[in-house]
């Protein structure tokens, strides 16, 4: 009689946790959060979400108001489980490393600052491509530099 209640599938069992991927980029306050949302909007409503960090972020800084205006402007929208616009930057660390099915780097200068400073996770990294930095820009530079993360999403998947 145990053995077959143990084999009962559980209806009440946790849901799984999404599965992760991180965007990384130099500051974290352009590239790739912008990566991040249209990831999340790709996958909206799957078990897969995308988190953002920097190789050399100063923590807490909001992601640049000409990220959020290409955002909107590509027609992203900023939800409750996409929220870009509440956006802070941070560190990459060990532990969201280890955490992350798989990290993308969005040069390959951050692809070697990631291989040196977490070796381990070497399997993880991918190179979603060589996209400029907007930083400084206008919004029309954001724009066209989100369109490139789009493809670039688009052609890895």
């Amino acid at each position: 009689m145990a053995t077959a209640l143990a084999e009962r599938p559980q209806k009440d069992a946790a849901p799984t946790a999404p599965r992760t991927v991180c965007f990384v980029c130099t500051g974290n306050t352009c590239r790739s959060p912008m990566a991040a949302a249209v990831f999340n909007d790709l996958h909206a409503g799957e078990a897969v979400r995308a988190v953002s960090c920097g190789i050399a972020a100063r923590e807490g800084d909001p992601i640049h108001p000409n990220a959020v205006a290409a955002l909107h402007a590509e027609g992203i929208p900023c939800t409750p489980t996409n929220n870009y616009e509440a956006h802070t930057a941070r560190q990459i660390t060990p532990d969201i490393a280890a955490a992350c099915e798989k990290i993308f780097c969005l040069s390959p200068a951050h692809l070697s600052a990631l291989l040196f400073y977490l070796p381990e996770q070497a399997g993880k990294l991918t190179l979603l491509g060589d996209i400029p930095d907007p930083f400084g820009g206008d919004v029309d530079l954001y724009c066209q530099t989100l369109r490139r993360i789009r493809e670039a999403l688009t052609q890895s998947e």
